[in-house]
């Protein structure tokens, strides 16, 4: 009987040393996985910076995708030393088979693709007239913008980002972060003007945009949506960030932009800050006597709301 009892003591202690080893090496592993991050449109000038921060941290494993070879030669020279190992691939974001193969075994898709005008070279000319069309108190000219074929704000803000949320949502992604703009309640927006045709369709980039968003709420999937004011080429981490909703940042003269650093942290942050999920933000920055925000996440847990989809301003769609 005693022999019985010590084996019973032995099997008991052996057992839950197994126990604690599993648990130590279980935990260990797991927090040595890192997210798998799909960064669509990286070889954009703000996607290009956020693939670049992921891939400085040990914690994810960023995929860019661009939608051409020259994109790809453009980001790997970007990102400078690293470019060489990324993971980068060429993949139209119309192409939803294509679009699903990729995002297989992807923890988060980060959307940073957006339409790009082109300057109308002929409009500069008109441009250059405006000093005399001041003597003669003339309002100033413009210069106008163009879409190229296939990538007007319909085709790519609206139905290229459909693509990409659907197929994230076929392919049970975790996180879908959507970088989006402000300005998505001003149908006036000027941005909304640009690449307009004559039959008001072509245009409306931000309302195309916000028409993108409220599909992905509807979704089911994580999301957080983040609407940068007016982007700046500047350095990040030396502004106070200011969050908000509705458009109300921009409604004022001041404190409308925010460097595209500072955005590009922002998204990342957005990855694991939980309080973020289910939620869509405005952000903006302030310069000078502001106090630079170091913790974004805090910010985030600490502002209450999301924005109010209940304004409606449908875009014009293209004629078939």
């Amino acid at each position: 009987l005693i022999c019985t009892i010590f084996i019973v003591i032995l099997m008991i202690r052996n057992f839950n040393a197994f126990l604690l080893s599993f648990l130590i090496l279980h935990s260990i592993s797991f927090n040595a996985l890192s997210m798998k991050v799909l960064i669509t449109g990286a070889g954009g000038r703000t996607g290009s910076i956020i693939f670049k921060k992921l891939l400085q941290q040990e914690n994810f494993e960023p995929i860019g995708l661009v939608r051409s070879t020259k994109s790809e030669n453009s980001l790997r020279k970007k990102i400078g030393e690293s470019g060489a190992e990324a993971k980068i691939v060429v993949q139209n974001v119309s192409d939803a088979k294509g679009l699903k193969d990729c995002m297989e075994g992807v923890d988060a898709v980060m959307l940073c693709t957006s339409a790009v005008p082109k300057i109308n070279p002929l409009s500069l000319v008109a441009v250059f007239s405006n000093p005399i069309r001041k003597i003669f108190s003339l309002p100033p000219l413009r210069p106008t913008f163009t879409f190229e074929q296939g990538g007007t704000p319909e085709e790519v803000d609206y139905y290229g980002a459909i693509n990409q949320i659907s197929c994230a949502k076929e392919c049970k992604v975790k996180r879908f972060i959507f970088l989006s703009s402000m300005g998505g309640t001003q149908k006036d927006n000027f941005l909304n003007t640009i690449g307009r045709n004559d039959d008001g369709s072509g245009g409306d980039i931000l309302l195309w945009k916000r028409k993108a968003e409220e599909f992905l709420i509807k979704s089911g999937l994580n999301y957080t949506i983040v609407h940068p004011g007016g982007l700046l080429d500047q350095a990040g981490g030396k502004r106070q960030i200011l969050i908000g909703v509705n458009d109300k940042l921009i409604e004022g003269t001041e404190n409308r932009s925010i460097p595209r650093e500072d955005v590009a942290e922002i998204c990342i942050q957005c990855l694991t800050t939980k309080e973020s999920s289910f939620r869509s933000l405005d952000f903006a920055s302030k310069e000078g006597d502001g106090e630079i925000t170091t913790d974004i996440a805090a910010l985030i847990r600490n502002f209450k709301g999301t924005c109010d989809y209940s304004v409606k301003n449908e875009p014009i769609p293209l004629k078939k």
